[in-house]
């Protein structure tokens, strides 16, 4: 009897053992289906915080009553109920467009990370004759025959860039080229040249268009509003230009405490200026760039 008792308490322990492992197993599972239904929810509050930062970004837009010292990128940021979200809005001219860049500013853009002038002229030729109309190749450019020869089924585009992305298919790039430059690109900028006025301080310093002091004080004027001269920008009219596009960058974040957040890139296109009866062209999660003709 005494062995038969001693063998059933054995059972009960193991059976106990295995129910508790049971037990710490589920309750392992449920927490961590609560963290993850809980990360779910403060992901989805945040996105739509960062909706509510582009919206906020196209009520300044379309009231048009903003001069252009705000339409630099300078960030703008609203605090309430434990979240956070912030935009700013950057006139297209700020930024190289790849369909209007001329092989000036395509060459000073691509010099600090390609720094053989043979191969920038060829880059700078394949891009050109990436988005152009025509299968006439270019002095240093790129054709059908060339991706052909070069193992590639397609290319080139003969069209204009439908996505920054797209640069990655032209002859000649690679991905730490373009990673990059990637940064300070659009496909709607509207001009052949960037206007520093608009610019990023980043891609000032990228252009050379003055030493780190020089830009600083100069970005720092802009954003009051004040004038400022930068000394290279007169000395390369192909790199700088004036003038305004009818294309703007938002860019917004949505931040809930210190824990999820999301961040939204979106193209607008105004009818004119920064008047009512634009359009949205672009909604891009993640703020890698436009969707654009997608």
């Amino acid at each position: 009897m005494r062995r038969q008792a001693g063998v059933a308490l054995v059972i009960v322990l193991w059976a106990l053992v295995l129910l508790s492992a049971v037990a710490v197993s589920y309750g392992t599972t449920v927490r961590s289906e609560l963290r993850i239904a809980r990360n779910h929810y403060d992901q989805a509050q945040a996105a739509m915080l960062a909706e509510a930062g582009v919206n906020l970004a196209l009520f300044e837009l379309r009231r048009g009553t903003r001069d252009d010292s705000d339409w630099v990128g300078r960030t703008r940021t609203l605090e309430e109920d434990g979240g956070t979200v912030s935009w700013s809005v950057r006139n297209g001219t700020g930024m190289v467009d790849l369909n209007a860049a001329g092989p000036g500013l395509l060459d000073r853009l691509l010099k600090p990370v390609v720094a053989d002038e043979g191969r920038r002229l060829q880059l700078v030729g394949a891009i050109q004759d990436w988005r152009d109309p025509d299968s006439l190749r270019r002095l240093y450019g790129a054709e059908a025959r060339d991706y052909s020869a070069a193992g590639r089924e397609t290319g080139p585009r003969d069209a204009p860039f439908a996505h920054p992305v797209e640069l990655l298919q032209v002859l000649g790039m690679t991905p730490a080229v373009f990673h990059a430059i990637r940064p300070f690109l659009t496909t709607a900028g509207g001009l052949g040249g960037v206007n520093p006025r608009f610019a990023p301080a980043e891609l000032l310093l990228w252009l050379k268009a003055g030493t780190a002091e020089e830009i600083d004080v100069y970005v720092a004027a802009r954003a009051d509003g004040g004038q400022a001269l930068l000394p290279d920008v007169s000395a390369a009219p192909q790199v700088f230009v004036a003038g305004t596009s009818d294309y703007y960058r938002i860019e917004a974040a949505g931040r809930i405490g210190g824990g999820a957040g999301a961040r939204l890139t979106s193209l607008w296109q105004a009818a004119d200026g920064a008047g009512d009866g634009g359009q949205l062209l672009t909604w891009d999660w993640g703020g890698e760039g436009e969707n654009y003709g997608d």
